[in-house]
C-alpha cells in the first residue's frame, strides 16, 4: 500500500488544522490551533555529515513533535508518496538517524533536529532517498485532538562514479481537466535525483516549417531510474495536427546543489494531433 503525502512548501511550511464547534464559535475569528514548519524541505547529506533541521511551532499552543523515518516514491505526476521501504531498493530509510526523536514546542517556539546518515558497505554511488516524517500533536488545553504532519525529503549521496543522464520517453495528449495539455514521459537514466526546473523541457509545435508555438513544460523531481510525466500546458485554442520538437535542455552542473556533472540535454520529435 502507498500513502499519499503532501509536499513541503518551498518553506517547508505544512499547516493543517480541524475542529469541532458551535454556531456561536463559528461566527468568531479562527485562531490556528497547530501549524508546525520545516526548514528545509529537502536535505542532501554527503557521506556521513549530520544536517540541522529547524522545526517551528507557528501556532497558538504546545505541541508535541515526533520523528519518524519512512520511505518514499514520486508517482506519475511528481507528488510525494509515503511507500514501503521493501518497494524501493535505493531507500535509506534505514540509514537515517534524527536526534531528538521527539520535541515539545511552546507557541513560537523552534528547535534543531539533527539528521545523520550511515551507510552500510558496498552501497551503490549515487542518491538514495527517504523521508523524515514530523507528526504534531496539540497538547495542554487544545479544543480539539488535533494531529498534523508534515515530511522532508532526504537524499544520501553515495560517493563513487555518479552519472547524470535523461532520455525522453512517450508524448501523451491530455485531453480533460485539470491536466489539459501535453504530458511528456522523463526517464532518468542516471544515479542522482533529478530537479527539472520550470520551462527545462519545451514543446515547440510545427506545421510544416512554420513554429506555431513553443510551450514550457512544468517544474518537477525524478528519482534515480525513475520515470514520471512533465505536464506542458497548452491553450484551449491550439487544435489539429503538428509536429513536436520535444526537448529536456542540458543543465550545467553548478546549478544543482550540492555541484554534479553537467547534465546532456536529450531530444525527440512527435506527430501529435490536440
Amino acid at each position: 500500500m502507498i500513502r499519499k503525502l503532501v509536499p513541503p512548501t518551498a518553506a517547508a511550511a505544512l499547516v493543517a488544522a480541524a475542529a469541532l464547534s458551535s454556531s456561536a464559535a463559528q461566527a468568531r475569528a479562527p485562531r490556528t490551533i497547530i501549524s508546525v514548519s520545516a526548514t528545509p524541505a529537502h536535505l542532501t547529506l554527503l557521506g556521513r555529515t549530520s544536517h540541522r533541521l529547524v522545526v517551528h511551532n507557528n501556532g497558538s499552543h504546545r505541541v508535541s513533535v515526533v520523528a519518524t523515518r519512512a520511505s518514499f516514491a514520486f508517482d506519475l505526476y511528481g507528488n510525494a508518496q509515503i511507500s514501503p521501504g521493501a518497494l524501493l531498493r535505493r531507500s535509506a530509510r534505514a540509514w537515517l538517524s534524527v536526534r531528538p526523536s521527539q520535541l515539545v514546542l511552546r507557541p513560537h517556539e523552534e528547535r534543531v533536529l539533527r539528521i545523520a546518515a550511515r551507510q552500510p558497505r558496498g552501497a551503490t554511488a549515487g542518491d538514495h532517498p527517504a523521508l523524515v516524517l514530523l507528526s504534531a500533536r496539540g497538547l495542554g488545553h487544545a479544543p480539539v485532538s488535533i494531529r498534523t504532519r508534515l515530511g522532508v525529503l532526504v537524499f544520501v549521496r553515495v560517493p563513487g562514479r555518479v552519472v547524470r543522464r535523461m532520455a525522453i520517453g512517450r508524448v501523451l495528449v491530455l485531453r480533460s481537466a485539470p491536466r489539459r495539455g501535453i504530458a511528456v514521459t522523463a526517464i532518468n537514466r542516471g544515479n542522482l535525483v533529478e530537479r527539472l526546473l520550470a520551462g527545462q523541457v519545451t514543446v515547440a509545435l510545427w506545421r510544416g516549417a512554420r513554429l506555431v508555438t513553443a510551450l514550457r513544460g512544468r517544474a518537477r523531481d525524478l528519482l534515480p531510474r525513475t520515470r514520471g510525466l512533465v505536464l506542458v500546458p497548452v491553450r484551449r485554442s491550439l487544435h489539429g495536427a503538428f509536429t513536436a520538437d520535444v526537448r529536456i535542455a542540458a543543465q550545467p552542473g553548478r546549478a544543482t546543489r550540492p555541484k554534479s556533472p553537467p547534465l546532456r540535454g536529450a531530444r525527440r520529435a512527435f506527430a501529435l494531433r490536440l
